[in-house]
């Protein structure tokens, strides 16, 4: 059996993930109606950097179910920055309007970018065409991450993002492979490079993850919590006494409250 006829396969595994693959931040976001978690600065960067890788990919005449691919990823990033102006933003516009605003912006993007890409020499057309999307979605990774590591939380991001990128971004890796036009490893490579990208950071991304989840070391309670005692030994408690507050209010409805605080040691 030739290897091309488990292009439209891959091709189809690709779309269908490249299709849905914000799906599950946007319903996060509308279930939650915030977008609190999810750095806008991720979103905008792969939009742009899926504008670009498009026309790249319609200047060389690409497999269709590439084409599809970087266009239902712009039509989802078109929604989350919908859903930013709307929630974050308090915007009055609908969403669906900055959606489909947003998406028509981009194929006119897509389209007139082409054009230039169609008779660049070839080192030009492979910087822009693949070198920069596949340096925008890797600096869209960075904001997530310190957003991860400077909340401790992995709240406000839907890793089923994570699960059809890696997902979608192979199967587009294999439909690059067993394209005749990619023969060679170079070729292959170079062509490849924005989804490579995107499958190593999300094992950054992951890693992270990870560690927040199982590595962090958990909080010790403050000192003067009185449900714990402190380990050096100082606290009343730790010391087999005991301590407490008393609150002594006088019966006037005006009255003044007086606190005491008390230190002593069992008999």
């Amino acid at each position: 059996m030739p290897p091309e006829r488990f292009v439209p396969v891959l091709g189809s595994v690709g779309t269908i993930c490249f299709a849905s693959l914000l799906a599950p931040q946007v319903l996060l976001n509308a279930r939650r109606r915030s977008t609190a978690g999810l750095e806008l600065s991720l979103v905008v960067l792969w939009h742009v950097a899926s504008i670009v890788y498009g026309a790249s990919l319609l200047a060389e005449e690409a497999s269709i179910w590439l084409l599809l691919s970087m266009g239902s990823f712009c039509a989802l990033s078109a929604v989350l920055e919908g859903q930013e102006a709307a929630y974050a933003r308090s915007s009055r516009v609908p969403i669906v309007v900055w959606a489909a605003g947003l998406t028509v912006a981009s194929v006119v993007a897509v389209v007139l970018l082409a054009v230039p890409l169609r008779s660049a020499p070839a080192a030009i057309e492979h910087v822009i065409g693949e070198g920069i999307p596949a340096s925008l979605f890797a600096a869209g990774f960075a904001p997530q991450l310190h957003t991860f590591m400077r909340t401790k939380s992995l709240e406000g991001y839907s890793f089923g993002v994570t699960l059809l990128d890696v997902v979608g971004s192979a199967a587009n890796c294999g439909v690059l492979l067993l394209s005749p036009t990619r023969a060679n490893a170079p070729s292959f490579f170079v062509s490849a490079l924005p989804f490579l990208v995107i499958i190593a950071l999300h094992g950054v991304l992951i890693s992270v993850a990870l560690h927040i989840t199982f590595g962090l070391p958990k909080r010790a309670p403050p000192d003067d919590d009185p449900a714990h005692a402190r380990a050096d030994g100082n606290s009343p408690a730790a010391k087999g006494g005991f301590a407490g507050t008393l609150l002594i209010s006088d019966a006037s409805p005006a009255s003044n409250t007086h606190e005491f605080q008390f230190h002593g040691r069992e008999p």
